[in-house]
């Protein structure tokens, strides 16, 4: 298990955005660097989300993706390091959805959860499941 490292600021950027977009799920995009064992986020794109049926499910709008993924591959000092949404009435864990749509393995899965009190968790897919990651809150 890696340790995630992330910012206050980032973790409440996530939330605002998943209240602001309830009762829709939230998304977006994370980046920032691995050293060693430990991952920071550094980086919190909010992106729209394009799902037919927001209340349900999430999908990236292809600009935000070829945008952000262009600005993340011109920085040298940042990589993609996963994706967030919200669960605004769900659990604060991948659902059945997200382990069936994890197009992204190795890659980091941050749910931002609004019910019954707004919580973030951050989970890495890993021999065909999700594993739950500590997280630390850090003021960078």
């Amino acid at each position: 298990m890696a340790v995630i490292h992330i910012s206050d600021g980032n973790i409440e950027k996530m939330l605002n955005h998943s209240q602001v977009e309830s009762p829709g799920e939230a998304c977006g995009i994370l980046a920032g660097w691995t050293e060693d064992n430990e991952v920071w986020i550094s980086r919190v794109y909010q992106c729209q989300n394009t799902h037919l049926n927001p209340t349900a499910e999430f999908l990236i709008s292809p600009e935000d993706q070829v945008r952000i993924f262009q600005e993340i591959d011109d920085e040298e000092e940042i990589d993609l390091l996963g994706f967030y949404h919200s669960h605004p009435q769900g659990p604060n864990e991948p659902s059945l959805i997200d382990s069936l749509r994890n197009y992204w393995p190795d890659h980091l899965l941050a749910i931002v959860s609004l019910s019954p009190k707004p919580n973030i968790s951050i989970w890495k897919w890993k021999d065909g499941r999700f594993l739950l990651q500590e997280v630390v809150r850090e003021s960078f």
